[in-house]
């Protein structure tokens, strides 16, 4: 049943679908693609779930979440090019660095560009005065501090 249901979908509604799509993410590559994908998520979730209520939504509803993840990935790679490439090539903030370079903080001009990656993988180490609280002491990392006062006193 679940095939016969999905066939018919994709008959009588893969062009409007498929117009729809176009319509609001203009790339005609990703698009059929990713209702191509939709469909054949369909083929493999309906027989053990069952047919959804509106079948064509559900259908446009997998495909538009497909195409907006897509658009993120291909954001974030575009974004984060420069780190991929050689360290020769300027990354976005090689124009602050030079200006600040220019101010007399030859150190900065020199930092390496992988520096604000690092940083916002240990964001979650920021307490919430926003201090740095991952390599200082209290930090768990050999330190003193609060956390080693407490973990002594226990003992």
């Amino acid at each position: 049943m679940p095939k016969d249901v999905l066939d018919e979908v994709w008959r009588e509604h893969w062009a409007r679908l498929l117009g729809q799509l176009l319509a609001r993410f203009g790339r005609p590559d990703l698009v059929e693609d990713v209702l191509a994908a939709a469909f054949a998520e369909g083929v493999a979730r309906w027989p053990s779930v069952g047919v959804p209520a509106n079948p064509p939504g559900w259908v446009r509803t997998v495909a538009q979440r497909r195409v907006i993840d897509a658009l993120r990935r291909e954001g974030t790679l575009t974004a984060k090019a420069h780190l991929l490439a050689d360290d020769d090539v300027p990354g976005p903030e090689s124009a602050l660095t030079e200006s600040w370079a220019a101010a007399g903080g030859a150190a900065v001009a020199d930092a390496d560009e992988r520096l604000p990656l690092l940083l916002m993988a240990r964001r979650a180490e920021l307490g919430p005065s926003g201090a740095w609280d991952g390599l200082g002491p209290g930090s768990g990392a050999g330190g003193g501090g609060q956390a080693a006062a407490q973990r002594d006193g226990a003992r």
